[in-house]
């Protein structure tokens, strides 16, 4: 018999919306956690620099792109009620 999760019938059969900006933020950081090298930064001023930017515009993408999906199956839930 599979496993509930402690959960009865009608809690697992509830549909609820996620909050879009804090699914999306989880998202965009696990996306940069795993796709970023786990060495350290490069060494010197312009390095960092560089290394931050391009972290940061991974994040902006990842974040966004996630938001906008949560949204919208935010949206498929409610016009669905």
């Amino acid at each position: 018999m599979a496993s509930n999760y402690g959960l009865d019938p009608s809690e697992i059969d509830a549909v609820h919306v996620i909050n879009p900006e804090f699914a999306a933020h989880n998202i965009a950081s696990a996306y940069v956690r795993s796709s970023a090298r786990p060495t350290t930064l490069s060494q010197g001023e312009d390095a960092i620099l560089n290394d931050v930017l391009s972290l940061s515009a991974q994040y902006i993408q990842a974040y966004n792109y996630a938001y906008n999906y949560v949204t919208h199956e935010n949206e498929l839930i409610a016009n669905a009620e």
